[in-house]
């Protein structure tokens, strides 16, 4: 049993105090872990989580939903607010990093913090013809000088969160000659820099553990997460006596962010929408991707029982213990940043009053059971459970005390859409999100010292495992360095590698999955790849190398792909409307259609030369081609299929408009991508039937003789496909070995909607269905060659 504990003599601050102690509280006073919320719809359940974001709310919770999208604010963004208020940055620096193992910058340094370990090559900030190699700490100094000359808010204030092992290092950066002016370290540089300024740090100590027996331990101390900084943000709020800068009258915003995000920081539009609509805490998420599967989800929480509704994160292990998993991994909502923003004057008049142990008591966090294992001093192996907290569930405590009691939310959400999430959260949590970052054709650091992601591709889903090593060889910075190489990664979107792999200067694209099981590491240079400009290229593509000498296998990824071929008619043409027969083949030429599900609402699809994006629910036509992708997701939705976002990769060497169904194929192999993509259960025929009604969509009155075709007959192009539109029958039949298409080009390009009516589709529609209405018939299939010879002379 562990020696008895008194938390007064280990020295704790105030704020350190008091956290531990309301965690400590917490962790005594709790009999029983209550059943988490389950995901809706859940009926059997008195707390239903509704994931925000999820485009499913219902009206009622709707209503109390405090999330409002990034691109909605910046649209009545004026500046005009966030240029008189004063922004204080505390930078999360108190922890190591230890799932990164690096070699400091002096070998003989203790280790510090990601942000003070890890280097960056720049331009010289007074040269650009000079490189210098830079931590990322420093490399946010001159971040911050950049912001403060835009005069973007009256003051940018800097405060480092810091612990026992990285204090020491962030004071030698703030001690160092500046690149700005080398006369000057960075401290005189932010003391004498107009809108520019540096306050005291926040420090975190390491707290006692609990061993096996419940007992308080010194034998382990840690530190009891970021929880601690949302409790100090709303202590400085309520009780600001000497915790925060001397007030004036600007508006005081606190930001509690990433120390080594580099774009972790709030921009002046979320600023101005914070203090113009009087919001007194603001918490930042991003819209969920498929690398974010294993993270939390914001939720609101409906107590059937009793009404109540609340803000929580539901975790991943909270999922698992629902049986929930697989549903909550495909949920699409809203996943936090833990970039938070605190109004201090707001929280002060809303909050005031509150006697301080209250206050602790209202927002101590739900605790997060963090055992660890250690060997101790005696050569015993033992267990001790660390008691952890986080930001965001401090915030959402306090605002479910505000909800219950005032009746109105303190915590507000803004969302970033994908195609932004870099410019505010680009977190390294991994040794190759750091080597991705500041090392590859991905990400660039731009003039204004912000990371910039290049092209348009969202965010990479990683998983890389080496069993031989336990995973350590790809969390060491230098190994997954050598991993890396030259590759690029700028079009990648999946990259799943087991084993040491290294990559040379190979381009990677698409999906790509690298499996080595044999105990030597691999390299990509020795196989048959495709080459372009000299590197091999890996586009959506299995490699695996086996154990004993077995020859590489090289497999193409072909999950959530669709192909459909042009269609030629043997016999029947314009008959499929009217009732009659059709016999049709496929021919070689193909469209092919890659689709790769994001967790948002946005669909954005790329061809050879041209792309086309819009979010689900906004779908209308707009007579450019992207109505055709438009067309299948709007009816899929109104049919009820539960689809979300996508990336769609769009290949074809089919002639447009050359009369052999390049829009029916294109369609085709969507629809059968996006069955693949979201386990939509339809057979081909219903696909066809789906296509017909996305032609009409756009504007083109079709029957179906292309689409069932096309869809029908799949890859066959031995067969040929024969139907009675009468009674909609339909047989393979096949085609004879002897026989051989030829196939001429009129020149004359096929048109759904020619003006002049010469080639026009619609034209054509309307004077058969014409005909059929004087004959007194339903159709012309319906029309006996008896009929033919006796109403001759009407037509």
């Amino acid at each position: 049993m562990s020696e008895k504990i008194d938390l007064k003599t280990l020295g704790f601050d105030t704020t350190n105090f008091l956290y531990f102690s309301s965690l400590l509280e917490k962790h005594r006073s709790l009999k029983s872990v209550s059943e988490p919320p389950r995901l809706a719809p859940a009926a059997d359940a008195h707390r239903v989580a509704y994931p925000l974001g999820s485009g499913e709310l219902p009206p009622e919770i709707e209503a109390k939903n405090p999330a409002v999208d990034y691109d909605e604010l910046v649209k009545s963004f004026d500046g005009s607010y966030a240029s008189r208020a004063r922004l204080m940055i505390r930078k999360l620096q108190a922890g190591t990093g230890t799932t990164i193992s690096r070699a400091a910058p002096n070998p003989k340094a203790q280790l510090g913090a990601k942000g003070t370990d890890l280097l960056v090559e720049i331009d010289h900030p007074r040269d650009s013809s000079q490189k210098v190699k830079i931590t990322l700490v420093e490399l946010l100094l001159l971040r911050a000088y950049k912001i403060a000359q835009t005069k973007a808010f009256a003051e940018l204030i800097l405060q480092d969160i810091v612990g026992p092992e990285t204090k020491s290092r962030l004071e030698e950066i703030w001690s160092k000659p500046s690149l700005i002016d080398p006369s000057k370290t960075y401290d005189e540089v932010f003391a004498t820099t107009p809108g520019l300024a540096r306050f005291r740090g926040v420090f975190q100590s390491h707290v006692p553990t609990i061993d096996s027996e419940g007992e308080l331990s010194l034998n382990r101390k840690a530190p009891a997460g970021h929880g601690l900084f949302g409790v100090d943000a709303i202590l400085d709020a309520v009780y600001p006596n000497e915790r925060l800068p001397k007030a004036d009258d600007h508006a005081l915003i606190g930001v509690i962010a990433n120390g080594e995000d580099l774009n972790s920081m709030p921009d002046a539009a979320i600023i101005d929408w914070m203090i113009k609509t009087e919001k007194p805490i603001v918490l930042v998420t991003t819209t969920k991707t498929p690398s974010d599967t294993k993270g939390g989800i914001l939720c609101l929480v409906v107590d059937t029982q009793t009404g109540e509704t609340y803000l929580k994160v539901l975790e991943t292990a909270e999922a698992k213990a629902n049986g929930q998993l697989a549903e909550f991994e495909a949920t699409p909502g809203f996943a936090s940043t833990n970039l938070t923003l605190f109004h201090f004057d707001l929280l002060n008049k809303k909050l005031k009053g509150i006697p301080e142990n209250e206050l602790l008591r209202i927002m101590s966090p739900d605790l997060i059971p963090n055992w660890k294992e250690q060997v101790d001093t005696d050569g015993v192996t033992r267990k001790y459970l660390q008691l952890e907290g986080t930001v965001g569930s401090v915030i959402m405590n306090l605002d479910r005390y505000y909800r219950k009691t005032k009746g109105e939310a303190l915590v507000a959400v803004v969302n970033i859409p994908t195609d932004k999430r870099v410019s505010f959260f680009s977190p390294i949590k991994s040794a190759f999100d750091y080597i991705m970052q500041f090392h590859s054709d991905r990400f660039r650091v731009n003039a204004d010292y912000r990371l910039e992601q290049i092209g348009r591709t969202p965010p990479l889903k990683l998983q890389l495992l080496d069993p031989a090593t336990n995973n350590k060889f790809y969390q060491d910075v230098q190994s997954a360095q050598r991993s890396l190489g030259e590759a690029s990664l700028k079009d990648l979107r999946e990259l799943n590698v087991t084993g040491q792999v290294f990559f040379g200067n190979a381009i990677l694209r698409g999906e790509v999955d690298l499996i080595n099981e044999s105990p030597e590491p691999k390299t990509l240079e020795s196989l048959h790849l495709p080459l372009e400009d000299g590197r091999p290229v890996l586009r959506n593509v299995l490699i695996r190398w086996p154990r004993e000498g077995a020859p590489v296998t090289i497999e193409p990824r072909t999950k959530n792909r669709g192909v459909a071929h042009a269609r030629v008619s043997t016999s029947g043409s314009h008959t499929d409307y009217n009732g009659g027969l059709t016999l049709a083949s496929l021919l070689p030429v193909k469209t092919t259609t890659t689709v790769y599900p994001r967790l948002d609402s946005t669909v954005h699809v790329t061809s050879a030369d041209a792309d086309f994006s819009y979010s689900l629910g906004e779908e209308s036509a707009q007579n450019v081609w992207g109505d055709y992708i438009q067309g299948a997701t709007a009816i899929l939705r109104q049919d009820g299929f539960k689809i979300r976002g996508f990336d769609a990769e769009i290949t074809s060497n089919i002639p447009q408009g050359a009369g052999i169904s390049s829009s029916a194929a294109l369609v085709t192999s969507l629809l059968k991508a996006l069955r693949g993509a979201f386990d939509l259960k339809l057979s081909d025929f219903e696909i066809a039937k789906l296509g017909q009604r996305v032609e009409h969509f756009v504007g083109a009155r079709t029957g179906l003789l292309d689409q069932m075709t096309i869809s029908l007959l799949n890859d066959d192009t031995k067969s040929a496909l024969y139907i009675d539109f009468s009674d909609m029958s339909y047989q393979k039949v096949t085609v004879p070995e002897n026989a051989e298409f030829a196939i001429l080009h009129s020149g004359l390009t096929h048109s759904l909607k020619d003006a002049h009516g010469t080639r026009n589709y619609a034209t054509r529609r309307n004077e058969t269905e014409t005909v059929a209405t004087q004959l007194g018939i339903k159709s012309l299939g319906h029309l006996s060659l008896a009929q033919l010879e006796e109403k001759k002379a009407e037509l």
